[in-house]
């Protein structure tokens, strides 16, 4: 609805015209709802085209509590050995401010550098950021413990969740987009 043109609905087209020559047209009638203003409405149409476009991939999992914290359409990253999106674990017990203990052994492949990826709270915003922080040089087999160049600031909760990529990015978590959130099977602790 366009209050320009006395609150009448208003079409625009959006359109990729590379994917249209590859897969041709695709039609698709898209209500920004609640929108009165033209850039928004394209925006969240371009939004609605690109990932109907580029996302391909489905992950379903479950996982505890702490995930009825995130929203549908917020973008979460994966980690998972079998579709080669880096490696994961929990912290066991942490000896100072760059040196930690895992829970369970991880094998990481020699011939990489790598970096560890905490999720953590901002202080500023309550939102979610992800913080990366390059380990020591030339670790690699199978490790019970690592430790980081830079000391990790962050105040992270026990048994604090991470994941470690490849600093080239070669191995890395991948990137999902939220698609729904259901409580699982009567289970109110997990989703």
């Amino acid at each position: 609805i366009n209050p320009d043109l006395n609150w009448k609905e208003d079409r625009r087209t959006v359109s990729l015209p590379d994917h249209i020559v590859d897969y041709g047209r695709i039609p698709l009638n898209f209500v920004a709802v609640g929108c009165t203003n033209v850039e928004e409405a394209k925006r969240r149409a371009r939004y609605k085209l690109v990932t109907g476009t580029t996302e391909t991939l489905i992950a379903n999992f479950k996982t505890n509590r702490q995930g009825a914290y995130i929203s549908p359409y917020d973008v979460i990253l994966i980690s998972d050995d079998d579709i080669g999106a880096g490696y994961h674990g929990r912290i066991a017990s942490r000896s100072s401010l760059s040196e930690f203990s895992l829970r369970d052994p991880l094998f990481l492949e020699s011939g990489f550098n790598y970096r560890v990826c905490f999720q953590v709270v901002d202080s500023n915003t309550g939102n979610y950021r992800v913080v990366k922080y390059e380990l020591q040089p030339g670790i690699s087999g199978t490790i019970n413990s690592f430790a980081t160049i830079s000391p990790v600031s962050e105040d992270l909760p026990d048994q604090a969740v991470f994941s470690i990529e490849t600093t080239s990015g070669v191995i890395a978590p991948r990137a999902f987009r939220v698609g729904s959130i259901t409580e699982s099977d009567g289970d109110s602790d997990l989703v």
